[in-house]
């Protein structure tokens, strides 16, 4: 097939780029077929603004996920108890009415009647998670939790739906659900004490964690089969205290908010059944496993191709629906990252956004049942001409020295050819471009929620890369 475009001189770039001028081009397009494999994912950015406990197991792979969380409270601006001598107090001692801490849940995957029990630790003021650091979902815990016998420790039950409430409230409970967990009075005390004594404590976040109350530990301790979606926790004091001739009821809260630190620490189990399946790879969040694929750069780039220009390259990667359907099979990644092994942990530390360069988003389209990468030609070329310029190849390079080059490179960079295909969640931005609005990606995180599936795949071949071409007619 030829069609007529204009070119100019330079042609050396690869990618799909329009090259103007008047000289006859000849398009051609080859298929590839590609390589893939599960690999177990070792952790994620365990940081978020939405938390996630509870423990599940995934009725399709009969994996296992258990997720907690670690916690700061936020302190707005002017935060302030009243005035002391208007406090109703025991015997001329400042003391709180009550002391409860609220997990509100935004969603929730299960049972809403199973019963978990759930274990509350005080974390240590004197070991404080560092807000300048990273940290992982593999994160301990225990570390900066407080071993002091004094800290405030509790254990209880709960399940979504409290079965202690009657309809109507049932209902006001509905919208606004949360688990309660009452602390022992003398905690809101003890918080208010710290108050009064010196309100400097209070002034801000950093004054509050490092000086009054670090947070909360919150840990699933037994029970399968619910996960909580927690988007904000808060800690609340009650007490007294008099306005002219009446007593009034009031309360200060402090919550959680992107401004500090909110943890997941997620446990994966019974995976490696999966990894090894060579017909097929599988996406499971959170964390789990991603899929790595093979680029055929070599066989894109083969003798035939060597000085074409890549105009476009596509590659799908096709759902295998699941073998049993129940009430809790688990959702679908519906977004997915292709980015290069080794540039993974450096994607989400710095905060990257896929560039349609070297990193791509791929949404699940039920018409299709895939994700499809429309054109990763730059991607291919990026990895073509990383290795060709890492390994010093020169054009007068004999075949043999050429050969000699790339395979020094590659065992030094065993990746280079490699990316994964992870689930992530991506937000998007209106940006005025002249008389236009158009949404620009503007972050990405990992997906954190419970999701799995099979992509078509493993070593079977079923992969397959369509490579478009271009060059002049000789």
């Amino acid at each position: 097939m030829c069609i007529t475009i204009s070119c100019d001189d330079e042609t050396g770039s690869i990618g799909g780029n329009v090259m103007p001028g008047h000289d006859e081009m000849e398009i051609t397009q080859n298929i590839y077929s590609v390589l893939s494999r599960s690999v177990k994912a070792d952790s994620v950015l365990g940081t978020t603004s939405t938390s996630y406990l509870g423990k599940i197991t995934d009725p399709e792979t009969n994996a296992t996920t258990s997720c907690d969380f670690l916690g700061q409270f936020h302190i707005l601006e002017n935060l302030s108890f009243p005035e002391l001598k208007t406090l109703v107090m025991d015997h001329d001692t400042i003391e709180a009415d009550s002391v409860d801490i609220r997990l509100y849940v935004s969603n929730y995957y299960g049972d809403s009647l199973n019963s978990m029990k759930l274990g509350v630790y005080e974390l240590d003021t004197a070991n404080v998670m560092k807000e300048n650091m990273i940290y992982y979902s593999n994160l301990d815990p225990w570390k900066y939790v407080n071993k002091k016998p004094s800290a405030i420790r509790k254990e209880f039950s709960f399940s979504v739906i409290d079965m202690t409430l009657n309809d109507s409230l049932q209902n006001i409970y509905s919208r606004n659900r949360n688990i309660c967990i009452k602390l022992p009075k003398d905690y809101g005390t003890f918080l208010m004490k710290k108050y009064y004594s010196n309100p400097s404590n209070f002034a801000d976040s950093y004054s509050f964690i490092h000086n009054v109350c670090a947070g909360f530990y919150y840990k699933i301790l037994s029970g399968n089969g619910t996960m909580l979606n927690i988007d904000a926790a808060s800690l609340s004091v009650y007490f007294r205290y008099k306005q002219e001739d009446s007593i009034i009821s009031g309360v200060q809260r402090m919550a959680t908010t992107e401004e500090v630190l909110q943890n997941t620490r997620i446990e994966n189990k019974n995976l490696e059944r999966l990894l090894e399946t060579e017909n097929a790879t599988y996406l499971k969040t959170p964390v789990g496993i991603y899929t790595e694929v093979t680029l055929p750069i070599d066989s894109i780039y083969n003798d035939e191709h060597i000085n074409d220009t890549i105009n476009s390259a596509k590659i799908s990667f096709t759902r295998i629906n699941d073998d049993k359907q129940t009430t809790y099979n688990l959702p679908i990644p519906q977004t997915l990252l292709m980015v290069k092994t080794d540039e993974l942990y450096d994607f989400f530390e710095n905060s990257r956004v896929a560039d349609a360069m070297t990193s791509y988003v791929a949404s699940f389209t039920e018409k299709e049942n895939a994700y499809t990468f429309n054109n990763i030609s730059s991607l291919v070329s990026n990895l073509y001409s990383t290795r060709k310029d890492g390994a010093g190849v020169n054009a007068s390079d004999s075949k043999a020295t050429k050969e000699t080059k790339y395979a020094k490179w590659e065992a030094e960079h065993p990746n280079w050819n490699k990316v994964l295909l992870v689930p992530v969640t991506t937000t998007y931005t209106q940006q005025s471009i002249g008389y236009q609005t158009q949404n620009v990606l503007s972050r990405v995180r990992n997906d954190l929620s419970l999701s799995s599936t099979r992509l078509a795949g493993g070593n079977s071949g079923d992969i397959k890369i369509s490579v478009i071409y271009s060059r002049f007619k000789k």
